[in-house]
């Protein structure tokens, strides 16, 4: 029920702001076009009629339901190969173009609901067979989505926003999003897809109702349901799997899951904090709650590590957080079957006892899995949560009708115990391989149930890894460095480049240097007469550069995921025993890294053949402000935004 404007009112409103929003889309998109539309000589098509755009107010189950169609999806993906665009379409006369995706619709004997996704704006240029019945077309994307003019008897629904009904983000922003997409569309549509496919944003594909990509066997990546305690896919540190804590040091604060999850039950379990000098009160990272998990057995497994205070239920707040001490207690009663969570402090419930019938609400029917976070440590030891599922006597009395939370009754796998994520990762990731070649490596089956089959050759050849920058020069070692940004850079509409100074002092042996940052940085190398430096690759979001060497062919510029290399990656946090670092490391270079320094921000490393890890002197300087009852952890050379305005840091 709305209070306030009338519906009609609502409607005008956010056709309104979806009016700005797409001219903000197109400035954004026509900032990406531009450099593909001068660096490429492509036909410029103008703009057909759109059907008009819809508002999530105005979106109904009907508009996608599939009803007796049959469902097909393609989605466009940014895969940075600078590959030939066939054409490109002018939205705005006088704004640069976007790219042309041509899907080919050869599907008989059926209706057709085809259902596209991008994440940048996209000119679909469909064409439909003879004997094609196509009913329905739905294309939506974080920015505007365009379409050709389609047969008379095909209703269009373009959309932008997370509406109502169904589900918005149909676009794929990783692999691990990939394993969801079937399930995600089946509630949009109300009908499993038949067909998924993927194709480079400018390129073309054919729906022919048999080719399409399915994701691997899960079965053996189920986290063993014999044990539980905290999974580790947040990062940090685990004594044994029931203690979490926030060191080694880090730049924002960790969350971290249960490795089992629920969908009914009543289920209790105590959370015991340690604090080692710290003040319990100070920050509102540090808490314990619930967070929901995606309604799929894969999605259970892979879903990303959103932090609790951003996706989740957390229970403590400033006034209940002022309770806390060194070896307080905190009780999480969570009633699934009556949704309802239930939470207290050293023996005393707060906000409503469980029999009670107050509490938290929950979405009854849904899944929910325990999670606890932390905030950054300053020092360490900084603190730490020591959960109890059940597995020894509580400290307090388990409330009526309720059970240990490790002995509730058919539980979820959520996540695999330990940092186990190799087989995952190797699959998921595969060393930040770009979409295209991501998607054809994967096994193409017949979308009726037929037996998987081998892509075809070309897919297989573009699987090879590219020879690695450093060349083939015998012993050489990789050594390599991360920061986030540079020292001096400024971010936002104005950025800059920051700097940071690389004094190699390694002389055992040649070095192939490895820079990377997410931030633009100008990187400049220096070395000690003996040293032997092969070559210099750096990489990052936005783009790099480097100073200070003479021979312009000793270094290899990645300028990150968009850019001009399927290997491209940043790291700037402590990758120590990371498998999936490794083999990224040893996809770009050949070779794992001997040494990998890394900070937030810094202004200089010396590369020694010995110094690996994070540098204690370069990490970020943060500060914690207030903004009303909003806590802000900020660098002080940064603004923030506090009601509507900037403030500094401080």
């Amino acid at each position: 029920m709305y209070h306030g404007a009338p519906l009609n009112d609502l409607t005008r409103t956010a056709k309104s702001l979806l009016a700005r929003s797409l001219v903000c889309s197109l400035l954004v998109a026509g900032v990406t076009a531009a450099g593909v539309a001068n660096a490429q000589k492509a036909t410029i098509l103008p703009l057909p009629k759109q059907p008009p755009t819809l508002s999530p107010l105005e979106i109904t189950a009907q508009h996608v339901a599939a009803g007796d169609a049959e469902v097909h999806v393609v989605f466009a993906h940014e895969d940075g190969s600078g590959g030939v665009i066939r054409s490109l379409v002018e939205v705005v006369p006088g704004m640069a173009p976007i790219p042309s995706t041509k899907i080919e619709v050869t599907v008989t004997g059926k209706p057709i609901l085809l259902v596209l996704g991008a994440q940048s704006s996209v000119f679909w240029d469909i064409r439909v067979a003879s004997g094609v019945r196509l009913v329905k077309v739905i294309a939506q994307g974080h920015y505007q989505q365009f379409l050709s003019e389609l047969p008379q008897s095909t209703r269009a629904i373009v959309y932008r926003e997370d509406p109502a009904v169904g589900v918005g983000s149909l676009h794929l922003s990783d692999a691990r999003a990939f394993h969801d997409a079937f399930h995600a569309l089946k509630r949009l549509t109300g009908k499993r897809p038949t067909t998924v496919q993927a194709v480079r944003r400018g390129g073309e594909i054919t729906v022919d109702g048999t080719s399409t990509i399915t994701p691997p066997p899960t079965d053996t990546l189920i986290a063993d349901t014999d044990r539980v305690g905290f999974a580790l896919l947040a990062g940090g540190t685990s004594l044994d799997g029931l203690s979490i804590s926030n060191c080694p040091r880090a730049v924002t604060y960790r969350t971290f899951k249960a490795n089992r999850a629920f969908a009914n039950g009543k289920l209790y379990a105590e959370l015991e904090l340690k604090t080692f000098g710290a003040d319990p009160s100070a920050g509102d990272e540090t808490n314990v709650g619930v967070m929901s998990l995606a309604p799929s057995p894969i999605g259970r497994l892979l879903a990303p590590a959103s932090h609790l205070t951003g996706a989740g239920i957390p229970v403590l707040d400033a006034n209940t957080r002022r309770n806390l001490r060194n070896g307080s207690v905190v009780s999480l009663a969570v009633d699934l079957d009556a949704g309802r969570l239930y939470y207290g402090i050293d023996g005393r419930w707060l906000g409503g006892a469980p029999d009670g019938g107050h509490g938290i609400p929950l979405v009854r029917g849904a899944e929910y899995v325990l999670a606890a976070s932390l905030r950054p440590a300053e020092t360490c030891p900084g603190e730490q949560w020591v959960a109890n599922f059940g597995t020894k006597p509580f400290r307090f009395p388990l409330p009526a009708g309720f059970v240990a939370y490790a002995r509730g009754a058919e539980p979820l796998s959520a996540y695999p115990l330990h940092a186990d994520l190799s087989r995952i990762t190797r699959w998921t990731f595969s060393s930040e391989r770009g979409w295209h070649e991501r998607f054809a490596g994967l096994p193409v089956a017949a979308a009726r149930g037929g037996a998987t089959t081998q892509p075809p050759s070309r897919q297989v050849e573009a699987q090879t890894p590219p020879a690695s920058p450093c060349g083939d020069t015998a012993g050489y070692e990789v050594h390599a460095v991360g920061v986030y940004e540079g020292e001096g850079g400024r971010q936002g509409p104005a950025r800059a480049p920051g700097r940071v100074r690389i004094e190699i002092k390694y002389e055992k042996t040649p070095v192939c240097l490895v820079l990377m940052a997410y931030e633009p940085v100008e990187w400049l190398v220096v070395r000690s007469p003996g040293v032997k430096l092969v070559h210099v690759l750096a990489m990052g979001y936005y783009q790099q550069s480097v100073v200070g060497l003479p021979d312009p062919s000793m270094i290899t510029l990645w300028p990150g995921p968009k850019g001009s290399d399927p290997r491209a990656f940043y790291q700037y946090r402590d990758a120590r025993g990371d498998p999936a670092f490794a083999e990224r490391m040893r996809r770009a270079t050949g070779k794992e890294a001997r040494t990998f320094q890394n900070a937030y921000r810094a202004a200089s490393f010396i590369v020694d053949g010995v110094a690996s890890g994070a540098r204690a002197d370069a990490q970020r300087k943060e500060r914690t402000i207030m903004c009303g009852r909003t806590t802000i952890v900020c660098d002080p050379s940064d603004t923030v935004i506090c009601g509507g305005r900037r403030i500094p840091c401080e």
